[in-house]
C-alpha cells in the first residue's frame, strides 16, 4: 500500500545506507525506499516489542551527519509502498510509543524514523557499516 510521508533528512540518509547495504545483499537487485523501510521493519520487530525498546533505540546516538548524498535542499516528502505487516506495525507504533515517550502523539514519518535507526543499529552490530 502507498504512504506518502514526510520524513527528516536523517530518516533519508538512513534509507540510502540500508538501501545500498541491502542492494549488496541481493546482488545488485535495485530497491525502492519502500522495501527498504519494510526490510528494516522486519529484521528488527522481533527485538522491538514494546516502549522500552523503542526509547533505546530513540536514545541511540548514530551520527548521519558526516554522511553524502542527500541535501538539506532535498524535498522530504516521499511516497513509500509499504507491505500491510509494516503498516499494521506503524500504527501499533503510533497507539503503544506515546506512552512510552510521555507525549501526546508520534507521527508515521517518526515511526518510520525509528524503524530505519533500528535497522541501522542492528547492521552496525553486524559491522556491515
Amino acid at each position: 500500500m502507498r504512504q506518502t510521508v514526510r520524513l527528516s533528512i536523517d530518516t533519508l540518509k538512513g534509507i540510502k545506507i540500508l538501501k545500498k547495504n541491502y542492494e549488496n545483499e541481493f546482488n545488485g537487485l535495485k530497491l525502492n525506499q519502500g522495501y527498504v523501510v519494510s526490510k528494516a521493519y522486519i529484521d528488527t520487530k522481533s527485538s522491538l516489542k514494546d516502549g522500552e525498546c523503542w526509547k533505546k533505540i530513540r536514545d541511540e546516538k548514530f551520527p548521519l551527519d558526516d554522511l553524502n548524498g542527500i541535501e538539506k535542499t532535498e524535498e522530504s516528502r516521499t511516497t513509500l509502498d509499504l507491505n500491510d505487516d509494516v503498516l499494521k506495525g506503524i500504527d501499533k507504533m503510533k497507539q503503544d510509543l506515546p506512552g512510552s515517550f510521555s507525549v501526546k502523539w508520534v507521527t508515521t514519518g517518526y515511526c518510520i524514523r525509528l524503524i530505519v535507526k533500528a535497522g541501522l543499529l542492528k547492521l552496525r552490530s553486524e559491522q556491515k557499516i
